[in-house]
């Protein structure tokens, strides 16, 4: 919900949302292209239907939600999106969620049967071995980049390290680099000197994750369940139900993250 913030007059603010669920739809074409030319294989390995929701407790987020409901549908991307503040409805979309839950707390839900689930892992594997075949590619793992140098030509030299031997450093000159090195990429924008790194900061951040194939648990949960983030908390921090599909399985996922000491 975080890419939905209420404005100081009140109003809901959805043109992140907006903008981010165009990015998806368009990725999801890039996605079809690439099976309709055989680069991904079989769309269920890493794309299936799975609801998204969200579900919140209290007068003040009820009204919230309520109010980002009737924003939303004003665009399009969300048409069909559900709400409800019936305990009976929401128990019969997310049952474990309710289960044991006090009757009279105040609550509301928004549900999209349209959701999707996405492995990104599995999409990187088939997307990697469809460039594996062709001979101008190579693919370096267990290498770390050193650092990275700007050459009077605007090509660049990157400093990598072996780590499977001894770290063993050579340099590689590229006229293009690309940075998608998770928690790393700060680091290496500052090595590369582009003003684009700077005014960037980063933090630490732990999660933990419940993760359960047990049928009797799976069954009873076809949803991605998220809360609204306390005032001060980061987005991750929202304990959050998710149903997963990896290798044709279906878990349940639950969990949070939060900032994690800078020792560890």
């Amino acid at each position: 919900m975080n890419y939905t913030p209420e404005k100081a007059d009140g109003s809901i603010d959805i043109s992140k949302a907006v903008e981010v669920n165009e990015g998806f739809q368009i990725s999801r074409q890039f996605w079809s292209y690439q099976v309709e030319n055989g680069v991904l294989h079989n769309p269920r390995s890493f794309i299936n239907s799975v609801p998204h929701m969200s579900f919140v407790w209290g007068d003040e987020n009820v009204d919230f939600l309520h109010k980002r409901y009737l924003a939303l549908q004003k665009s399009t991307l969300f048409r069909g999106m559900e709400y409800s503040q019936d305990p009976t409805k929401i128990k019969e979309w997310i049952p474990l969620v309710m289960e044991g839950r006090d009757p009279n707390q105040k609550i509301a839900a928004t549900r999209i049967p349209i959701g999707t689930d996405v492995n990104f892992g599995e999409i990187t594997h088939q997307l990697v071995a469809s460039l594996q075949k062709n001979q101008n590619f190579s693919l370096s793992l267990g290498h770390e980049v050193r650092d990275i140098k700007r050459n009077p030509d605007n090509s660049w030299n990157v400093t990598v390290a072996d780590l499977k031997n001894n770290g063993k450093e050579s340099v590689v000159k590229a006229k293009f680099v690309f940075i998608g090195a998770g928690g790393a990429s700060l680091t290496l924008l500052q090595k590369s000197g582009i003003p684009e790194a700077d005014n960037y900061g980063g933090f630490p951040v732990g999660g933990q994750f419940l993760v359960t194939e047990n049928p009797e648990i799976v069954n009873r949960h076809l949803a991605k369940v998220y809360g609204k983030a306390s005032v001060g908390a980061p987005p991750m921090s929202v304990p959050h139900l998710d149903t997963r599909v990896f290798n044709a399985n279906v878990f349940c996922c639950s969990g949070h993250s939060r900032p994690s000491p800078a020792s560890s």
